[in-house]
């Protein structure tokens, strides 16, 4: 499923479960999601297949057959949870929210968020990120809101992390999805740190994935993005998870989002005004002039955000003829 032969992230976690009968996390924040780690865990649930067979009309045979893949026991799907915040949608630039088709979707087209809202399983969490503005922002806020939550409530005792560095910004794999910063990468290593130590005293085990853009060595894309990691793996050692402290910052965050709406709007709507009063002046004048419509600047934002974006496709599609 993945790109992996062998998946080591799911090699560890296994071995943690079977020898330490460990209550196992495993973070992915990859821009791809980790459907191969997830396929593994979910054979871990035990589920029945029933076969049914009529013999010469007459007599009726049904067999039950239960399978699954445990690491330890049968309770292993209750002790694993997966985790993956990741792209999803399609590789064009089109409505962020449309479902993506086999043929254009950003690989590899699962983990769509809802997934996990409809079935309402607590082993897994996906939280697929769509193409628009702020996405840093947005996935900061899900990180926040959403998984740490999740994640201290699972109390897990030790950690995987799949760390992978291809959701940079300046990644050109991730077809700007996630546009991520080195200091994103130092903040939820911290964050992740916080749980574990509050609840696994400390185990954290990261392993390497995706991060391509290797141009500079040490000083690249990729070295800046990895040293990040590291540093916050080695700071954030004592630090430990706050559920008080994290609401009070998602409370303020909240409340600085509402303030900016706010201020937003105000300010389109005092741009409007200013347009009609100059229309009523020119109507005023004598001049014969058009009725002014009012001006949608969120809308035209958004407008000027896509050509940008169709001007940038063409650029690289150009380029790739030549």
């Amino acid at each position: 499923h993945g790109f992996c032969l062998l998946n080591n992230v799911a090699i560890g976690a296994a071995y943690a479960r079977y020898k330490y009968k460990a209550k196992v996390a495993i973070v992915d924040f990859d821009v791809h999601h980790g459907n191969g780690t997830e396929q593994i865990i979910r054979s871990l649930q035990p589920h029945s297949n029933h076969f049914s067979h009529t013999i010469l009309g007459a007599c009726s045979v049904s067999v039950t057959n239960t399978t699954y893949k445990p690491w330890l026991n049968t309770k292993d799907h209750e002790n694993v949870m997966f985790v993956s915040v990741h792209g999803y949608g399609t590789n064009s630039d089109v409505e962020p929210n449309n479902v993506p088709t086999a043929v254009d979707a950003f690989y590899p087209g699962t983990g769509r968020t809802s997934w996990t809202q409809e079935k309402r399983d607590d082993s897994f969490l996906n939280v697929g990120m769509n193409k628009g503005n702020n996405t840093r922002g947005k996935w900061k806020y899900v990180v926040q809101n959403q998984i740490l939550p999740q994640l201290a409530a699972f109390q897990p005792d030790i950690m995987f992390i799949s760390a992978g560095f291809d959701g940079h910004a300046c990644e050109d794999i991730n077809r700007g999805y996630l546009g991520l910063l080195e200091e994103d990468y130092y903040w939820v290593t911290t964050q992740l740190c916080k749980i574990a130590n509050s609840y696994g005293g400390g185990r954290v085990v990261s392993c390497l994935e995706g991060g391509y853009n290797i141009s500079g060595g040490a000083t690249s894309v990729f070295g800046r993005s990895v040293a990040a990691h590291v540093r916050a793996l080695q700071m954030a050692h004592t630090v430990k998870w706050n559920p008080g402290a994290e609401k009070a910052t998602i409370a303020a965050q909240q409340a600085i989002i509402k303030a900016l709406n706010a201020k937003a709007q105000e300010k389109a709507l005092l741009a409007q005004k200013k347009d009609e009063e100059a229309a009523g002046t020119e109507g005023d004048s004598g001049r014969s002039k058009r009725a002014r419509q009012p001006v949608d600047y969120v809308a035209l934002f958004e407008k000027m955000q896509k050509e940008e974006k169709e001007a940038k496709r063409k650029k690289r599609e150009a380029e790739k003829t030549d």
